[in-house]
């Protein structure tokens, strides 16, 4: 049986999505926030993966697709994400 986990992300989140932006088959969890970041936590333990630098307006939308994740922006800026193999 899988623990429950927490994990306080510090920044006030504006969207949640889950994809496979490893190319692993196993996706992770993407937190977009206020801020612009993203952070990339493993679903599974809630461990951080890694953190998106934040842009100049707020995560708006993450759709996921392909090899990585699409980050919306609330002023229109779109960025690609996924993760190193």
């Amino acid at each position: 049986m899988r623990t429950p986990w927490t994990r306080v992300i510090g920044e006030k989140l504006t969207v949640l999505q889950t994809a496979d932006i490893g190319g692993d088959e196993q996706s992770e969890l993407l937190a977009g926030t206020k801020s612009g970041a993203v952070h990339v936590l493993n679903v599974r333990s809630g461990e951080p993966l890694a953190r998106v630098s934040p842009a100049d307006s707020p995560v708006q939308q993450i759709l996921s697709g392909g090899e990585g994740a699409l980050v919306v922006h609330a002023d229109g800026e779109v960025r690609e994400i996924r993760l190193a193999p």
